[in-house]
């Protein structure tokens, strides 16, 4: 962030280059922002640097890029010139500084740890280049230590009365001896570019000696070079003065300066000092303003008191400092138009404050507020099965700030205008909406219109579209009813079994093997084509198609019991038809021609019984459940289908609409209704945050029993002064996705003090097929799929007794958590993983495998071990099971008869990437006891195929699968990420530190599956595959795709625009988050066309740009 003209901030960031103006209110006299500009740049900043001409009124914007490419930005973030330095950012060293000579035309750069290159530069009217281009870098001075910082100023050499430039460095080496960083200064003079050496030494090197407050592991001397007076070095303590002009004396506070001068300046201790420090100076006194972690601005003035012409000496005041306490807690201040008294601070959580010094006293004003670099995206979770949401799990450590950020392409506010109708406490039995009223019924038979009962109306079982009640008929009862969605008819089956249109009762159909007695198992739906009626009778797992008062084809078996079905029209066609089943999917059976011949596709949304409701005229059909809502329509452009989740009411009983599509009725599980309007159905990109107090989210699960619910791991950061340590106290918190809001907690730190969780996983229990008779395995998935797992790691030395491993349940009504039980593994634990069923495995100090069991009798659960232990001591990151025989059968949904049970030995393969050793094989076998048994098959030291330096640091790791090959992506500490299949792919670096990677293989159950012979297609992206998601600081979070049959792999990053954020435009408000895309095709050109400059790898495109409408998260 920098100071600039007219009283405005720059704040460059790894992407984007934000310009925002500052004005003064003349009635208010405090600054406000007017207007914002945002440009996103091209690479990835690691550095910059702002320089005003003065000369010619231009500003200009120096950025470094980790490609060790060096670019200038003009007048409105255009760029003036590029330049390749060809020596590329080092991730260790990151203290880059930028200083200008334009006494000598030159720049002067540390792009390396112990070098400075002088790069020469020519300013004109109207710009500021490189000049010349193809000369290669000149290192003006190389040192044996690492260069900390460096400064430069013009100064007057009194005696020849002629300007040099000069510079300072401030450098550091560690002492092996002291365990310590030793620090030492030099000052140079630099000379013109015709002479022979670059400089001479005005200031030998100098060693620092501190004392022992002065600095400390967090603080490193912070270095100013004041022009024709000398150097100073701030530490936490002391102000140090160091002269280094020839012949020139200084004498403060009556004392004259032999080379240096000591000053102790907080001796109160007001807390460290932050880098920045502003230096005033004009022809009476020198101003040094500085702030403290403690949240103390800090003035440091010295004033001139005499100037001795003939002896050159200089005589001041005593230092005088003044410490007044701020608002907030800065980690960065400058001053407004160079004047001291008004500051502008940045808080370390991010706001902007405006700090008015006046007698003492400071009164400060956020004026915005701009968001931390502090925040980082810990994990990513997708929440849903083909159709999803992301969950990003967001803090900040630092500030104990936390939040989860969710995303997804869907229906917002289409169900506008509500109003609750139901005023009684008896049960509905029917709903009714007519384009005038709603009607509904009661346990009791009374009919209602909206809210008030039509007493004259007795015995009605029906209310049609125009308002006319249908009552009982002894003689031909009608035991189901179906209004007709694009006429004003309706169909019906009566007691004996025949299918009826109410316009022509003559016509009539007999249902095939009818029985009364299982009338409940019926569903009917009926259309009007253009020639004839189209009715679905629905029998279990069977939907019959008649054609007026003929079957059109034999019964069409599923393979799953339906709970509902319609067809579904484009235009005046009726080959496709939509069902549902009580297992949460819906299938697309589909014919070309007719009915003779078709195609089944099914697609799983979740795990639960779908309803539908078909909005004919607006060609959308609504899909709801208990605890989600979805609206199908058509895709011409990829002439498929787009199924988008629609933010409607959870808990959605029925549904029903107006003829004319204009209204619409739902009854919830709850027993209340509500009318509303209809608005518009356009799918969208929509994200919000649910906010934590005092908490930041490390990670969150979704548990296949509900899409309603996410549970996750929170965390307070909390320093001991006592300990003189972090203590982390942990919560698992529940978020209602619906309601957007916080709804249960379980404390983990009070129930199990010093203890931190080290993993969280649920335990998706498949059924091995969907058969109408496995009630079995059916019960045990809504027990299972109700829990999750929680792993402890204990600080106490007895912890090996104490329970590191928990077992909870979520009330998928309410969002409770329950423990429902602990065991302790006997070792620590880093990772769990779900093997199969009811079985899991932990992984830490040791492996092996546990059980979970339900017992029925006791209505309890029970943990138990179910293998050998294994001895590892490792740290795991990701892992993968290439499955045997048993957990074959789980993936694939096939089950194996007893018989074959009996001749087969399971074995599978458990891969675990230990940040130590490696990639480790281990193998899972059952023993004759029908027991686990793990055993290493191999442990390799390094990773196959990655030929990474010895010294990389892995720090993290995921395998994922696309087509019948594996895919690992590896990040070497920090931002490196290596993407390797059989051979290297690629590799790419990230703007920000990568926290972790995650297996997109790993989100969901079941994806798209192929009953019969062809593919259904998606609409979206339907060739696209997702491999991985990476999160990173700075709440980045990325999608690694590869396309079908391709090997070229996109990066597709997520940028959001959070409120609050340096952003003029009139659609954003500060109680909004909107994320938006850059649609401008020339920039993702010049994107494209700058990568292939930098070198960067040909098959990978960075996608740096927000959310759009049209923009659909590639899953």
């Amino acid at each position: 962030m920098f100071q600039i003209k007219n009283k405005s901030v720059l704040v460059v960031e790894t992407e984007f280059v934000i310009n925002c103006f500052l004005k003064k209110n003349s009635l208010s006299l405090k600054y406000e922002y007017i207007e914002s500009k945002k440009q996103k740049t091209i690479g990835y900043t690691v550095n910059a640097s702002y320089f005003y001409d003065a000369l010619y009124d231009n500003e200009y914007i120096f950025l470094i890029k980790d490609n060790g490419f060096l670019e200038i930005l003009g007048k409105d973030f255009t760029q003036v010139d590029l330049l390749d330095t060809e020596i590329p950012f080092k991730e260790d060293y990151a203290n880059i500084y930028f200083v200008f000579n334009f006494k000598n035309n030159q720049l002067y750069i540390n792009l390396e740890k112990r070098r400075i290159f002088a790069i020469d530069i020519k300013l004109t009217k109207d710009s500021l280049v490189f000049s010349p281009k193809d000369k290669i870098l000149t290192c003006i001075f190389e040192s044996t230590s690492n260069i900390i910082q460096f400064d430069g100023s013009i100064n007057l050499d009194h005696t020849n009365e002629k300007e040099f430039f000069g510079l300072s460095l401030l450098t550091s080496k560690w002492d092996y001896e002291s365990n310590c960083n030793l620090y030492s200064i030099i000052a140079l003079q630099l000379h013109s570019k015709s002479k022979s050496f670059p400089f001479s030494i005005l200031m030998e090197e100098k060693d620092l000696k501190f004392n022992l407050d002065d600095i400390d592991d967090t603080m490193i001397p912070i270095l100013k070079m004041v022009p024709n007076m000398g150097l100073f070095i701030f530490t936490n303590q002391t102000l140090y003065f160091f002269e280094f002009l020839m012949d020139i004396r200084h004498n403060i506070s009556d004392t004259l300066v032999d080379k240096s001068y000591e000053f102790s300046y907080n001796s109160q201790n007001f807390g460290n000092i932050t880098p920045n420090i502003l230096v005033s100076k004009n022809a009476d006194n020198i101003i040094f303003t500085l702030a403290t972690t403690k949240s103390f601005l800090v003035h440091i003035s010295l004033r001139l008191l005499l100037e001795h012409p003939d002896e050159y000496v200089f005589y001041w005041s005593e230092f005088q400092v003044v410490n007044t306490l701020l608002d907030y807690c800065p980690n960065q201040v400058f001053s407004c138009g160079g004047n001291s008294q008004e500051i502008l601070g940045q808080s370390t959580s991010g706001e902007i404050y405006e700090s008015i010094h006046d007698n003492d006293i400071i009164s400060s004003t956020i004026i915005k507020y701009y968001k931390s670099k502090n925040f980082s995206c810990y994990n990513s979770e997708l929440v849903g099965y083909s159709v999803k949401k992301l969950i990003n799990s967001i803090g900040s450590y630092n500030d104990n700030i936390g939040y989860i950020r969710v995303c997804y392409r869907g229906y917002e506010n289409i169900l506008k205008n509500e109003k609750c109708l139901k005023s009684t406490n008896s049960k509905v039995t029917g709903v009714w909406i007519t384009n005038s009223s709603i009607y509904w019924k009661d346990n009791e038979n009374r009919i209602y219109k909206d809210t008030e009962e039509l007493k004259d109306v007795k015995g009605a079982i029906h209310v049609t579209k125009d308002n006319r009640f249908i009552e009982v008929d002894t003689k031909n009862d009608m035991l189901i009813i179906a209004d007709v969605p694009n006429d004003d008819s309706y169909t019906y089956i009566n007691k004996h079994g025949y299918l009826l249109n109410s316009k022509n009762k003559l016509i009539s159909c007999k249902i095939k093997n009818f029985k009364g007695e299982f009338l409940s198992k019926y569903c009917l739906f009926s259309i009007k084509s253009a020639k004839s009626y189209l009715h679905l009778v629905i029998n279990e797992s069977t939907i019959s198609i008649v054609e007026d008062s003929n079957y059109v084809t034999n019964p069409i078996d599923i393979g799953s019991f339906v709970n509902d079905a319609c067809f579904f029209p484009n235009i005046d066609k009726f080959n496709v038809i939509i069902a549902s089943d009580v297992h949460g999917s819906i299938f697309i059976i589909r014919t070309e021609n007719d009915w003779r011949s078709y195609e089944i596709e099914e697609q799983m949304l979740t795990n639960q019984k779908l309803k539908l409701h078909l909005l004919v005229n607006l060609q959308q059909l609504i899909i709801y459940g208990p605890d989600s809502s979805f609206i199908l329509s058509h895709n011409e452009t990829h002439h498929g289908y787009d199924i988008f989740v629609a933010d409607m009411n959870s808990n959605i009983e029925y549904i029903s609409s107006s003829p004319d599509e204009q209204s619409i009725c739902v009854l919830t599980k709850e027993n209340m209704i509500y009318g509303y309007q209809i608005g518009l159905l356009k799918a969208d990109m929509i994200s919000y945050q649910i906010k934590t107090d005092n908490h930041f989210i490390m990670k969150s699960v979704s548990l296949p029993s509900s899409l309603k619910f996410i549970v996750s791991c929170s965390v307070f950061n909390f320093y001991d002064n006592i300990l003189k340590k972090f203590k982390l106290f942990y919560q698992l918190l529940t978020f209602d996705l619906h309601e957007r809001k916080l709804v249960d907690s379980f404390d983990i730190a009070k129930y199990f003090p010093n203890s931190r969780v080290s993993d969280m996983i649920t335990m998706p229990f498949n059924i091995p097929e969907r058969t109408l008779d496995n009630k079995v395995d059916y019960a045990k998935r809504l027990v299972y799929n109700r829990c999750f797992l929680v792993s402890l790691d204990i600080e106490e030395n007895e912890s090996f007794s104490l329970p590191n491993i928990l077992l909870f349940s979520l009330d998928e009504e309410t969002g409770q958590i329950d423990l429902q039980c602990q065991i302790s593994s006997q070792f620590q634990i880093s990772k769990l993983i779900n093997y199969s069923g009811n079985i899991f495995i932990a992984c830490g100090e040791e492996l092996q495998m546990f059980e979970v069991n339900f017992r029925v009798n006791d209505n309890a659960f029970v943990l138990k071990e179910c293998s050998n232990n294994f001895v590892t001591n490792a740290i795991y990151g990701d892992t993968f099971i290439i499955p045997g025989v048993e957990t074959a059968e789980i993936s694939r949904n096939y089950p194996l008869s007893k018989k074959s049970r009996t001749n087969i030995k399971p074995v599978s393969n458990l891969h675990l990437f230990n940040y130590f050793k490696g990639l480790q094989t281990f193998s899972i076998s059952k023993n004759i006891n029908k027991k686990f048994e793990l055993k290493q098959i191999n442990s390799m030291s390094r990773i196959d195929n990655l030929n990474l330096p010895s010294e990389s640091m892995i720090s993290a790791y995921a395998h994922s699968t696309h087509e019948t090959s594996s895919v690992f992506a590896i990040c070497v500490a920090p931002n490196k990420i290596f993407i390797y299949n059989e051979t290297e792919l690629l590799s790419f670096r990230l703007p920000y530190k990568v926290v972790n990677i995650i297996s997109a293989n790993k989100t969901a159950d079941i994806s798209w599956k192929n009953v019969s012979r062809s593919s259904f297609k998606q609409s979206r992206h339907p060739e696209m595959s997702l491999l991985f998601i990476i999160n990173t600081e700075n709440e980045g979070c990325y999608f690694l795709k590869v396309p079908s049959n391709s090997k070229t792999l996109l990066l597709n990053k997520l940028q959001t625009l959070k409120q609050y954020d340096l952003i003029s435009t009139d659609s954003i408000t500060e109680d909004e988050e909107f994320e938006t895309m850059m649609q401008d095709n020339e920039q993702e050109e010049l994107d494209l066309e700058y990568n292939n400059i930098i070198k960067q790898h040909s098959t990978i495109f960075f996608d740096s740009r927000s959310y759009s409408s049209d923009f659909s998260i590639p899953f």
